[in-house]
């Protein structure tokens, strides 16, 4: 959830012409994602275990926050010079 909330962030600072749209596109991605998750949880945690999972979730959580984390802060300013140069245009 943290993930979620630092890329509202960075949308709404992205895109501060079309906020709602980068909002409305992190909604639906984190929809997929859950709707995913509720599917695929139940026969997994029966497979190999509360344990297990709960291991492997937190190990995928820190990789996957590690990189976008430090990815924002490297492309970040970036990014958000290029989208602004982009919407100027419209």
């Amino acid at each position: 959830m943290l993930i979620f909330g630092m890329s509202t962030t960075m949308l709404t600072e992205f895109m501060s012409r079309k906020a709602s749209t980068g909002i409305a596109v992190n909604n639906f991605i984190r929809n997929i994602v859950a709707c995913t998750g509720g599917v695929v949880a139940a026969p997994v945690i029966h497979a190999i275990g509360n344990g297990w999972i709960c291991t492997i979730i937190a190990i995928v959580a820190l990789i996957s926050g590690i990189v976008v984390i430090s990815t924002m802060k490297r492309f970040g300013p970036r990014w958000g010079q290029e989208m602004e140069a982009k919407l100027s245009k419209l």
